[in-house]
């Protein structure tokens, strides 16, 4: 034995109160392991004098235990055993195994959490880090914010980016974040279109572009907030495409909606700016049971013909419609389709269109035609438009 080795077995010897290695049933070597295993133990957890443990150890290798089984019961005991578990441990050398074995799925399992728990504090970090790069959901653009809808999706985007983007800087995160929000746009249009009422039909064949291809493009490029008239009227017989083209014509408005400026008059996000309702439900609207939605800025009333007014309902309807155009915001827009033009539609003269049919309440459909001549008429053709 060298000098080092009978050092470590004189400091073994003192700390199991032993005068020297022979009094103890245990070898010099097993005496050595066991003080080194033991050093490493904080002494609040194990108050237990070096007597007793000697005397534990000795029962415990007696009883068929194992010098290697008890260093690493030390090994696992501090963190997942009391000192009053242990010492029973210590004496019955049979629950040693499957203490050890326990233990190691423990620390194991404690490894993953951990693991887990530092990856989550990572990528709060990160989120934190893109958010505050990005200004908050106040610093976006107004086009952003609207896509967004509120702080909640704010909060749901970044963490989608920065699962897309692990790994990745946050000037690569702030790139990305811009551009999901630019290719989410189109897909917004058309679920605000759906939650206007677009009829699935719709959604194929692009028959009003191509029966009226100059119509459309002026309707496409037609802008509300620039233009001086309450509202555009599309007229023209079945199948010419007019809901097609007013749907159009939406998906248009939507962009320029999201490309606004609102210089802190922020439309609200929760709500869908186009509104849209058929000419069979209008009485509703007229009645008084039903209004437009607040937060309705392009709104449309479609085939208006099938409204079918008794005389008593268009007495009601003229001032609706003066409602309509002179009670209307700023930055609300009409759009109204009909198989007729409006001067046909108030005049009617037959039993299948038009109202006033039987010539009362003259004055009530011409008081209407004047309102609704205040809209750009666009009229719509079955057969294509001559070059």
């Amino acid at each position: 034995m060298n000098e080092a080795q009978g050092e470590a077995l004189a400091d073994a010897c003192s700390f199991f109160a032993l005068s020297d290695s022979s009094k103890s049933d245990l070898s010099e070597s097993d005496l050595i392991r066991l003080h080194s295993a033991l050093a490493e133990i904080d002494e609040q957890w194990l108050p237990l004098t070096g007597y007793i443990l000697n005397l534990g150890f000795t029962r415990g290798i007696s009883s068929g235990g194992s010098v290697e089984g008890y260093i690493k019961l030390l090994q696992y005991a501090p963190s997942y055993l009391s000192s009053a578990s242990f010492v029973e441990t210590l004496h019955d050398p049979d629950k040693v195994k499957p203490f050890i074995e326990s233990a190691r799925e423990r620390q194991k399992r404690d490894r993953i959490r951990s693991l887990k728990s530092a990856r989550e504090r990572q990528k709060r970090d990160r989120i934190r880090s893109l958010s505050e790069a990005l200004g908050g959901f106040n610093g976006l653009s107004s086009r952003e914010k609207i896509l967004l809808g509120g702080a909640a999706r704010f909060r749901e985007e970044l963490e989608y980016v920065e699962g897309d983007y692990v790994g990745s800087s946050v000037e690569d995160m702030v790139e990305g974040f811009h551009r999901e929000l630019k290719e989410f746009e189109p897909s917004w249009i058309s679920d605000r279109l759906s939650e206007a009422g677009r009829p699935r039909r719709l959604r194929k064949h692009d028959r009003a572009l191509e029966l009226n291809p100059a119509k459309v493009e002026f309707l496409r490029e037609y802008d509300p907030f620039e233009g001086d008239k309450p509202g555009v009227f599309i007229y023209g017989p079945t199948g010419a495409g007019k809901t097609r083209a007013v749907l159009q014509m939406a998906e248009s408005y939507l962009a320029r909606y999201l490309a606004r400026k609102w210089y802190g008059c922020l439309p609200p996000l929760d709500e869908n700016p186009v509104f849209m309702t058929t000419g069979e439900d209008l009485s509703k609207f007229v009645s008084g049971s039903e209004s437009i939605p607040d937060a309705a800025k392009f709104v449309i009333f479609d085939d208006l013909q099938n409204y079918k007014p008794r005389p008593s309902e268009l007495a009601r309807f003229q001032p609706f419609i003066k409602r309509l155009f002179d009670d209307r915001p700023v930055d609300r827009f009409y759009l109204f389709t009909s198989q007729v033009s409006p001067r046909r539609l108030c005049k009617g003269g037959d039993k299948r269109i038009g109202w006033n049919n039987k010539g009362a309440l003259e004055e009530e459909a011409k008081a209407i035609h004047r309102r609704l001549r205040q809209l750009e008429l666009a009229k719509m053709d079955v057969s294509p438009l001559p070059p």
